[in-house]
């Protein structure tokens, strides 16, 4: 236990506080972003098994509408974390999981 706690001082008196803000930043992204993906991985086996109630629906939106916020929230995050520490994050896969949620949700509204 001695030794965790001086590693922990170490590590706070090694690591820039702007670092240190980053790396929250990046794992709070990427927790939002893979919570927005596997939202919409649900949806999806929800809508490819073919009619939907209205109630299905509408929890289809609901979740399609979560989705879209937690990638939009999430690719901020690594926006912010990209500033603080000069990386560069590839978040392809995040802007097509957005666009397809995007289109999935006018798609339903219109029906």
């Amino acid at each position: 236990m001695r030794n965790a706690s001086r590693l922990l001082l170490l590590l706070v008196l090694l690591c820039p506080l702007a670092a240190c803000d980053g790396w929250r930043a990046e794992r709070a992204a990427s927790y939002k972003c893979e919570k927005g993906l596997a939202l919409l991985k649900d949806c999806e086996t929800r809508w490819t098994k073919g009619d939907l109630s209205t109630e299905e629906r509408q929890d289809v939106i609901t979740q399609l509408t979560r989705s879209v916020k937690l990638l939009r929230d999430g690719m901020a995050l690594f926006a912010e974390a990209s500033e603080k520490t000069g990386k560069h994050y590839d978040m392809s896969a995040y802007w097509e999981a957005l666009k397809v949620a995007r289109i999935r949700m006018m798609l339903e509204l219109r029906d």
